[in-house]
């Protein structure tokens, strides 16, 4: 992949999609792997194991997100990390409020879309992340 040296994230090629593709997959496997396998939340949904495992994911992705800043040139660990805590995050985050709360996943857009800001109201959780991972 070419980087721009003014840019902290990879040109936009079939590697990149194909990365891209790899990385959601491991992220939406690895949230239903921590909040299913481990924390059991797919047997009982109101035993706290979908908000235990979004509370462990946003630890992850706020710390992904803080190197992206702090790094001052493209770094694909670091930037495909907060690619995957995004997913993870979003997966966890998603199924607690569908499976927890009872709201599911069109309460929860309804919910995005009422307290996004602007330029990001069209945009799933997963995508507003990764949108906020691009820019920093």
């Amino acid at each position: 992949m070419v980087i721009d040296s003014a840019t902290k994230v990879p040109e936009v090629t079939l590697g990149f999609w194909v990365i891209k593709v790899l990385a959601t997959t491991l992220g939406e496997t690895g949230g239903d792997s921590v909040t299913m396998t481990w924390l059991h939340a797919d047997v009982n949904p109101h035993n706290g194991g979908y908000l235990i495992g979004t509370g462990i994911f946003i630890v992850v992705f706020v710390a992904a997100v803080i190197a992206q800043i702090l790094v001052k040139k493209f770094n694909p660990w670091i930037y495909w990390l907060a690619i995957v805590a995004s997913t993870t995050v979003g997966t966890a985050m998603a199924d607690f409020f569908d499976r927890s709360l009872g709201i599911g996943y069109t309460g929860l857009s309804i919910t995005h879309k009422m307290r996004s800001t602007p330029g990001l109201s069209n945009l799933s959780i997963r995508e507003s992340y990764e949108s906020l991972v691009a820019v920093c």
